[in-house]
């Protein structure tokens, strides 16, 4: 990956796409909306779907939770995008990728960025429950100042993108007044 690339935003238009999605899958399903999108960036027009700004956003792997759907507690949004990526990827390694999602990530999918060293997460809503991705990669950095050890062997970016926040929280709470008046009704 080329050092300019760490600068980049994600393209408004990627992130439009991205809450759009994250408000369908609140109106038509039970699932948590969350969206996770793992991308790659790129100089010259790639194939597939793609958005542009600076650069070329190839969208790499799209996937939304499917915990309730499968009745598995790991079928977050990033780990099965994850998932997917894998499939077609021969890389042990995620390194240039580039993990967009509506949700700061939890410790699982956190967990799995830094395994894949994914080396960027953006994120739209901050985590008010549970320990976030900023949580433990700040956490890192203390421990390492504090011991002088290597805690993690790699830390990716973490970055809130916080003009999306007001229309995400929106999306997040109608979706659980729905899931409550629905429960009521039963």
């Amino acid at each position: 990956m080329k050092p300019e690339f760490l600068e980049d935003l994600p393209p408004k238009k990627l992130c439009k796409f991205i809450l759009k999605l994250s408000y369908n899958i609140a109106q038509k399903t039970k699932e948590i909306p969350v969206v996770a999108v793992v991308c790659s960036l790129s100089y010259n027009k790639p194939n597939g779907l793609f958005f542009k700004n600076q650069h070329y956003w190839k969208v790499e792997s799209i996937s939304t939770n499917l915990v309730k759907k499968y009745n598995n507690p790991i079928y977050h949004a990033e780990f099965l995008a994850f998932q997917k990526l894998k499939r077609k990827s021969k890389e042990l390694y995620l390194s240039d990728k580039i993990l967009i999602t509506n949700l700061e990530p939890c410790l699982l999918c956190t967990s799995l960025s830094i395994s894949y060293r994914v080396e960027k997460i953006f994120y739209f809503l901050k985590r008010n429950k549970g320990f976030s991705a900023r949580d433990i990669v700040n956490l890192s950095h203390k421990r390492k100042q504090s011991s002088k050890k290597k805690i993690l062997n790699h830390h990716p970016k973490i970055v809130y993108l916080k003009e999306y926040s007001k229309i995400q929280r929106s999306i997040i709470k109608n979706f659980f007044r729905k899931l409550r008046n629905f429960s009521k009704s039963d």
